[in-house]
């Protein structure tokens, strides 16, 4: 559906999306993600993650594969986990890119920030439905990422090289691929909020599997809740790598605001308001920095760190406790 169509639906007394949005705002807020899940449509998101790349026995074949451990992925873990439980409100019809949907934002008192724009459609019994999900955080849909995995499997897997062309570093797939078993392991360490042994699995990787956008992801989250100093080494080589901070651009505004680069924080926060048509949390966060600017030229704390008790005050400064765990460690 396009905005313009998601406005209309909207306008409508008591219409199907209206009560649908309602549904999906109490419910993830509460933690249960069984309407979301309801909601979604699965298979339009998986059609679009293995769209792209050509017919054949070999790609078939992984294709099939591929489906059973994704469906069975989402099983044990709803595409809305991450915002399970936290504050889930819908903002507006909305285009970002070229996507459009339903914008929603997840937030806590934490400090946590991220939005979802659910592109929305009607399945084959005329239901609506989520057909894909945009993540802001990550700026890419959930099939963009599922594709990434899947053209790894099939250029790796399938004989020949047929399907060389529809990745854009072999090296990188083939180190992901013979590495997936440590990769998984990295990601239940991340899971179970185990972040030293993430890092430590990551490290252990060989170099191009760690050039990975799995890999990296989960290394930029794992650092984002040990130290400053793992968050700023894990950051710069995620730039070094991807070029434009855009391509994280929350996680870059955290993190510049808390290496003091008040101007690359501003400039990130005012892009993304404009992109979201405005919103009082980043507003917030636009005003926080805006002020921190005048007060503290060490940098803010970074939000995954607020709240907890290892006594930071800055990027780089401590208030003279002693080290906190993933500081003695770092």
């Amino acid at each position: 559906m396009t905005e313009a169509e998601l406005w209309t639906e909207l306008a409508k007394p008591d219409s199907e999306l209206q009560k649908l949005v309602k549904e999906i705002e109490d419910s993830v807020s509460i933690g249960d993600p069984r309407p979301f899940t309801a909601a979604t449509d699965h298979e339009s998101i998986f059609d679009r993650a293995t769209s792209g790349v050509a017919p054949g026995e070999d790609a078939d074949r992984i294709r099939s594969m591929f489906r059973r451990g994704t469906f069975a992925a989402w099983q044990g873990a709803p595409l809305i986990q991450e915002s399970l439980a936290k504050q889930f409100r819908f903002l507006r019809p909305r285009t970002i890119d070229e996507y459009e949907g339903l914008l929603f934002r997840s937030a806590d008192e934490a400090g946590s920030l991220n939005y979802h724009l659910l592109m929305m459609g009607r399945n084959a019994e005329k239901e609506l439905c989520i057909r894909d999900i945009f993540v802001v955080g990550v700026n890419e849909t959930v099939s963009k990422t599922l594709s990434r995995t899947f053209r790894h499997l099939v250029v790796e897997f399938a004989k020949g090289s047929a399907y060389d062309s529809i990745v854009p570093d072999r090296a990188v797939s083939s180190a992901f691929v013979a590495n997936l078993s440590a990769i998984a392991e990295m990601n239940r360490n991340f899971a179970e909020n185990d972040y030293a042994a993430a890092l430590k699995q990551y490290d252990l990787l060989p170099e191009p599997a760690q050039r990975s956008h799995k890999a990296m992801l989960m290394r930029v989250e794992a650092a984002g809740h040990t130290s400053t100093g793992m968050l700023a080494t894990a950051m710069k080589a995620w730039k070094k790598l991807y070029k434009s901070d855009e391509t994280l651009p929350l996680k870059f505004l955290d993190y510049y605001a808390a290496e003091g680069d008040y101007d690359s924080a501003e400039r990130l926060a005012r892009n993304l308001d404009a992109k979201l048509g405005g919103d009082s949390y980043l507003r917030f966060r636009l005003g926080e920095i805006l002020f921190a600017r005048e007060i503290s030229a060490d940098g803010l704390t970074p939000t995954a760190f607020r709240g907890s008790e290892s006594g930071r005050t800055s990027s780089g400064r401590r208030s003279g406790r002693s080290k906190s765990r993933a500081e003695a460690t770092e």
